[in-house]
């Protein structure tokens, strides 16, 4: 079976001294409804990167790069467990940019592929019950929750 590759964006803005992610509630056949982070197949002629951040315009309408100088760190995680997608074998290049501190969250708008974006705080997924973990898409909780506990405190 073919092994594919995928780009995630998680996104992370302080505000009030509190971190937010930002969440879409995505709109497919697959995880209808279900909250992810934005993200989606690599193309041919892009690196993983580049295929984050288009996937993250695409799905929220939010230009990385207008915010290249605000961007205080930036980090990286491999999502590559085999079992972690029940459409196949899916590795995915999860890239989180922290923008730091923001006296109003950057602007968002849905597209075709989601239903609602929101800001969702980010200590919350430290302790979030199985119930709020079961309404996100495949393994996207536990990758907001590596980062929550490891890279942004």
């Amino acid at each position: 079976p073919p092994i594919y590759s995928t780009a995630d964006t998680l996104v992370i803005v302080t505000k009030n001294n509190k971190k937010y992610c930002l969440i879409i509630t995505r709109k497919s056949k697959i995880g209808n409804l279900q909250f992810a982070i934005p993200g989606g197949y690599i193309e041919q002629y892009e690196t993983a990167r580049q295929a984050a951040i288009r996937e993250l315009y695409e799905e929220t309408n939010l230009n990385l790069g207008e915010y290249t100088s605000r961007i205080l760190s930036e980090h990286f995680y491999l999502a590559d467990s085999p079992g972690r997608s029940a459409r196949g074998r899916i590795i995915s290049n999860v890239f989180a940019f922290n923008l730091g501190h923001v006296e109003k969250f950057p602007m968002t708008k849905v597209s075709d592929e989601t239903y609602y974006l929101q800001w969702m705080p980010l200590d919350s997924f430290i302790h979030a019950s199985d119930e709020c973990r079961s309404q996100f898409f495949e393994d996207h909780w536990m990758i907001i929750n590596h980062f929550a506990k490891n890279a942004f405190y």
